[in-house]
C-alpha cells in the first residue's frame, strides 16, 4: 500500500511538472496580434557618398539613397506583397533557417500574409567595404540604430535578419554584444552608442565597389522569446537602422 502511495505521488508530481512546462511554453506566444504594428521606420547611411541603398537596383550609385523612410518601404510592400505594413499587425512566428517562418502550431507563414515583414535592400558603395549596423548617431542627431516601444519585452522579442550571399545576419536587440552562429547564420547584439565597437561579431556582408548587392531584410516577432506574451500584443514599435562601412580591419571607411 505504501509503495502504491509513493508511486501515485510521483505520478501526480510528474503530471504537475508537465503541465507547468506546457504552460511555460504556451506563455511565450501571445494569442492575438491586435495592433502590434510598425509605427515608424527609417534607414540611414553613415559613410557619406561612399555608401547608398534603395529597395530596387540601379545602374548608377547616384540613383541610390542615403536615407530611406517607411513610405518608400511601405510602397514596395504594398505593390509586391499586397498589404499596407502600417495597418497589418505582426504576429508571433518562429524560424530555424531564417527562410521559412511558421506559426505556433507549425503552419507555414505566407510572406504575403504580413505576419512578418520582408523586403529587399539594394546596396552600392564607391569603395570596397563590409557593412555593419551601428548604434552611433551622426553629429548633432539621434539617428543610430534603435528599436523602441512602450514595453521593453516587445523590443527584445523582435528579430531583424539581413540575408546576403546565402548567409543570414540576425540582429537581436536583447543581446548587448557578441555573436552566436548556427548552421544558417550569425545572431549578434550591439552595444549602445557610447560603447559601439565595430568587430567581426557585428560585421555583415561585403560590398564590391560599384556593384549592386541585394539583401533581403526580414523583421519578425519571435514567438519563442520569453517576452512574447499577451502583455505586448497591443504595443506598437518604431525602428531606426543606421549602416556603416568598414575595411577588413573593422575601421570605418570615410
Amino acid at each position: 500500500m505504501e509503495d502504491y502511495k509513493k508511486t501515485l505521488r510521483r505520478t501526480i508530481m510528474l503530471v504537475l511538472l508537465l503541465l507547468i512546462g506546457i504552460s511555460g511554453i504556451s506563455l511565450a506566444w501571445f494569442t492575438m496580434a491586435d495592433h502590434t504594428r510598425v509605427s515608424s521606420m527609417s534607414l540611414d547611411i553613415t559613410n557619406g557618398s561612399n555608401l547608398r541603398f534603395d529597395v530596387v537596383p540601379h545602374e548608377d550609385i547616384e540613383d541610390y539613397y542615403k536615407t530611406l523612410n517607411i513610405d518608400r518601404i511601405r510602397e514596395y510592400v504594398l505593390n509586391d506583397h499586397g498589404y499596407d505594413l502600417t495597418l497589418r499587425s505582426l504576429e508571433p512566428v518562429t524560424t530555424v533557417d531564417y527562410e521559412t517562418f511558421t506559426f505556433e502550431k507549425g503552419d507555414v507563414v505566407d510572406v504575403n500574409d504580413g505576419a512578418y515583414l520582408e523586403f529587399p535592400l539594394h546596396f552600392m558603395a564607391a569603395k570596397d567595404m563590409y557593412i555593419h549596423l551601428t548604434t552611433e548617431s551622426s553629429s548633432g542627431s539621434d539617428d543610430g540604430t534603435m528599436i523602441s516601444s512602450d514595453d521593453i519585452r516587445l523590443t527584445n522579442a523582435l528579430r531583424i535578419c539581413f540575408s546576403a550571399d546565402d548567409y543570414n545576419y540576425i540582429y537581436n536587440p536583447s543581446m548587448s554584444e557578441g555573436s552566436q552562429e548556427d548552421g544558417y547564420g550569425k545572431m549578434y547584439g550591439l552595444n549602445d552608442e557610447n560603447n559601439m565597437v565595430y568587430s567581426d561579431d557585428n560585421r555583415m556582408f561585403f560590398l564590391k565597389a560599384f556593384e549592386n548587392k541585394e539583401v533581403r531584410v526580414k523583421i519578425w516577432l519571435e514567438g519563442t522569446d520569453e517576452g512574447c506574451t499577451d502583455d505586448i500584443r497591443k504595443m506598437n514599435f518604431s525602428m531606426k537602422f543606421r549602416f556603416a562601412g568598414t575595411d577588413e580591419d573593422n575601421k570605418l571607411v570615410e
